[in-house]
């Protein structure tokens, strides 16, 4: 019976027994098949990154107005390389860019794309947009005329229009109207890979929040209309953070690379994510060791940006009717980063908030 087990293994892998043999002596596979977490030791063990990282919890969000990047080679040098986030602000809802974004009300929407459909997220008002959310095609039209003047037939059930992930680098209805907003000049040094639109209707108050992951390219997010609260935390803190015990190194840029057979063994559809909310009063108590991770907090409005390194962490909610693009794109390699030690230039940025 043993000898026709490894038949049939040597069969389903072929080349890859072996390295199906190494895995099952791994690490991976005693967390796999004993349900071992994470460990401290471990995380230390995989994490490269070299980056900039949250000098204690509750480090307001640097800011710098528009004016004062004036080039894509400073940004690159200020915020790129050391890995270090920041809201740049324009005062005047992005007309200083060139930018015509403030006429997107409903009527304008809906005169230049309403006739498309499009995917959307659906959560109930206790839940998170991502790992608790699911999806459904619904028309523009019926979007405009429901969701966004908070007309539909069920108050609990929340919308998101959310078309990241759509082939190509701009995907309808954003590709129709690209003559109101332009790639933002300190970006230019950078290789774009794909600009996203992002719409929903939360309450005022309460908002509505996507579940805490990172993402595999540094980000711009451009507020459009509504106002965000984004809590971010470095990769340092993947630990901290319950991170899948799936990953497998994390770069020097923050960047996490998996092992996609564990991913898999596990069930672990979306290793990106995190189970722990910042938003859930008891999150602590199942989660304590985020207590001991730094959050950066980043409050953006209309006229706004926030740039995300890959690999941070964020947790967003967004409050009342919402509109916003993000412009996406890859990290530096290795050889362009700061030295590991030499992290003066962070500390810089720290001064005069309470560090």
């Amino acid at each position: 019976a043993c000898g026709g087990a490894v038949a049939a293994y040597l069969y389903v892998w072929g080349d890859d027994f072996f390295a199906l043999a190494a895995f099952l002596t791994s690490w991976h596979a005693r967390s796999v098949l004993f349900g071992l977490p994470l460990t401290a030791e471990r995380f230390q063990s995989l994490n490269g990154y070299q980056g900039c990282t949250v000098p204690h919890h509750g480090f307001e969000c640097p800011r710098v107005h528009f004016l004062q990047v004036p080039s894509a080679e400073e940004f690159r040098t200020q915020h790129v390389l050391p890995r270090w986030p920041v809201v740049i602000e324009t005062g005047d809802r992005f007309r200083s860019m060139g930018w015509k974004t403030d006429q997107w009300d409903a009527d304008y929407m809906l005169a230049h794309t309403g006739d498309l459909n499009v995917t959307i997220e659906l959560k109930r008002t206790n839940e998170e947009f991502g790992l608790q959310s699911r999806k459904a095609t619904m028309a523009l039209s019926e979007f405009f005329g429901t969701v966004w003047s908070a007309q539909q037939a069920d108050p609990e059930e929340q919308h998101y229009i959310n078309l990241q992930g759509e082939r190509g680098m701009m995907a309808p209805p954003l590709s129709r109207i690209t003559r109101d907003f332009s790639v933002p000049h300190f970006l230019m040094a950078s290789p774009l890979r794909q600009i996203n639109l992002w719409m929903g209707r939360a309450d005022e108050i309460a908002g509505a929040a996507s579940s805490l992951h990172f993402d595999d390219d540094d980000n711009i997010y451009a507020v459009i209309q509504g106002h965000k609260e984004v809590h971010l935390y470095s990769p340092d803190d993947g630990f901290r953070l319950s991170m899948t015990p799936s990953v497998d190194r994390i770069t020097s840029a923050g960047r996490a690379n998996f092992n996609e057979l564990h991913s898999s063994l596990l069930g672990i559809g979306h290793p990106n994510f995190s189970p722990f909310s910042p938003n859930k009063t008891d999150a602590l108590r199942q989660f304590p060791e985020a207590a001991t991770a730094h959050c950066m907090v980043c409050r953006v409005s209309p006229g706004q940006m926030l740039f995300i390194p890959a690999g941070w962490w964020h947790h967003v909610r967004s409050f009342g009717r919402s509109i916003a693009i993000n412009f996406w794109a890859s990290p530096p390699a290795a050889a362009e980063l700061l030295p590991g030690a030499d992290r003066a230039h962070c500390r810089a940025h720290t001064r005069g908030n309470g560090a």
